[in-house]
């Protein structure tokens, strides 16, 4: 091979080399941009070429970090540009999942009308998990206005959206679950039903709204009935509202 020819193999694999890395760059401010909610950067990126699915090494892509961020705008920019919505990165996240984790109405909405998937799974829990659990009632509304049948499903501990929401204290969205047919009483597989993990976590107006939808008063955990528990706990008025309901002892 000649020095001429050599030295153009040369030249070609530095110019394919520097483009990769201008490419590198290019989607890491993309990825940079979103995560700060900076619209006009993420505009200006993708409009210069920045790959809108790229991906760092932990598998996030923008989409992921202005989903997170609460971003709005710029989540809806990048759909507009193609930004895949059932992506998911290494542990799992998926943009819907992230988005009722972090209480997201607004998103979720925008995401379910983009087709989000709802029956993906993060380490057992659905999107009704996550939102039930961050309390973000528009976040259930919009779930429950595409898969109703899903409001009684268990993650990987028997727990129901509503159990979750209940023992997280989240009146609004207890009262929500319990306006769409969850069920009151069903129990978890180590014996937590929505009453007794309101009781336990002494949160009052989730236990004035279960026992209207009649949950019932007696129930017991491992011996320990839901009214000596609000007794253990200090919780006097919980105490007086079960007994008001027929609670015993």
């Amino acid at each position: 091979m000649s020095s001429c020819v050599r030295f153009s193999a040369f030249l070609m694999a530095l110019l394919l080399a520097t483009a990769a890395l201008a490419d590198r760059q290019q989607d890491s401010a993309l990825l940079n941009a979103a995560t700060a909610g900076q619209l006009p950067q993420v505009k200006g990126l993708v409009s210069q070429g920045a790959k809108v699915n790229a991906k760092d090494r932990n598998g996030w892509t923008p989409l992921m970090r202005a989903v997170e961020g609460g971003h709005s705008d710029v989540v809806r920019a990048l759909l507009d540009n193609g930004a895949k919505v059932n992506v998911k990165q290494k542990e799992g996240w998926t943009p819907l999942l992230l988005a009722c984790r972090e209480a997201r109405g607004d998103i979720t909405k925008m995401l379910l009308n983009e087709k989000a998937g709802i029956d993906v799974k993060h380490r057992g829990k659905t999107a009704f998990h996550l939102a039930a659990e961050s309390g973000c009632k528009d976040c259930l509304a919009a779930l429950i206005t595409r898969k109703k049948d899903k409001v009684n499903e268990k993650d990987k501990n028997g727990a129901t959206p509503l159990v979750l929401a209940a023992k997280e204290g989240h009146a609004d969205a207890v009262k929500l679950l319990l306006a769409n047919r969850a069920k009151v009483n069903e129990r978890s597989k180590d014996g937590w039903t929505p009453l007794l993990a309101a009781v336990q976590g002494g949160h009052i107006e989730c236990v004035r709204a279960l026992l209207a939808a009649k949950a019932n008063p007696k129930v017991k955990r491992k011996g320990v009935t839901a009214l000596r528990m609000a007794r253990i706990e200090g919780n006097a008025q919980i105490a007086q509202m079960l007994q008001a309901a027929g609670a015993k002892k």
